[in-house]
């Protein structure tokens, strides 16, 4: 009996091919929507960690399929490797660049006014928390600007009450308002996104072709041993 062997079937290069775009958008979505909705820094992280972990659940479940049967292939772990050193810093890129690209959705340049000002401070406790400087600024239509301006986005030293700013705010009031553009990624989200696609994918075909490898040489092992009792019986 000849045992040939079959290679990767289409319909699992292209289900390895939908599964891993679909793990990289959802990581640029999950890891994006912190800053995009403009919720808390601690809520934003944990989309990221979520978005990060996300891949891991198709990494265990082919683990959990493979059953240990490709431990000596090395293509594969260097694909994973690959693909998921490239997710994490998708989820980093995508994190920060999501600001970027709200800004650019919505945001507007304003000569704003400093009406308040509040200087950093400790407040007591156990421990005690410092708490930064910020700045209430107001357009010159007499729009309140807001959230506040931290001191990491443009309320520095010397900036009081009357100092004029120029200011990219969210008229929505979602994302904080910086005094500087925000760092663009440019091509680092599609190239980092690519990367992850091509070598999960590659990865699961590499894993498919050893598992038809590994198939092939057990049947053959298999239909050699018959052979044989077969003749000496």
């Amino acid at each position: 009996m000849t045992v040939r062997h079959e290679g990767v079937r289409w319909w699992f290069a292209l289900l390895a091919l939908v599964g891993c775009a679909v793990c990289v958008l959802c990581v640029v979505a999950l890891s994006g929507a912190g800053h995009y909705f403009g919720l808390s820094s601690w809520a934003g992280i944990a989309l990221v960690v979520v978005g990060a972990l996300f891949p891991l659940g198709g990494l265990g479940f082919l683990y959990w399929v493979d059953d240990g049967r490709s431990e000596d292939s090395f293509l594969v772990k260097v694909l994973c490797f690959v693909a998921y050193s490239a997710v994490l810093g998708l989820a980093a890129v995508s994190y920060t660049g999501a600001e970027a690209w709200a800004f650019e959705q919505r945001g507007r340049w304003t000569e704003a006014t400093v009406v308040g000002y509040s200087p950093p401070r400790v407040v007591p406790g156990d421990p005690p928390t410092k708490v930064r400087a910020s700045c209430a600024l107001e357009t010159a239509e007499g729009e309140r600007v807001r959230p506040r301006l931290p001191e990491g986005r443009g309320c520095r030293d010397g900036v009081r009450h009357g100092s004029r700013l120029d200011v990219l705010y969210d008229p929505r009031g979602l994302l904080a308002p910086r005094a500087t553009e925000p760092m663009d990624h440019g091509v680092t989200v599609p190239v980092l996104g690519g990367v992850a696609t091509l070598s999960g994918f590659l990865g699961c075909v590499a894993l498919a072709w050893r598992w038809e490898t590994l198939r092939v040489r057990s049947a053959r092992r298999t239909a050699a041993r018959r052979g044989r009792e077969s003749a000496a019986g």
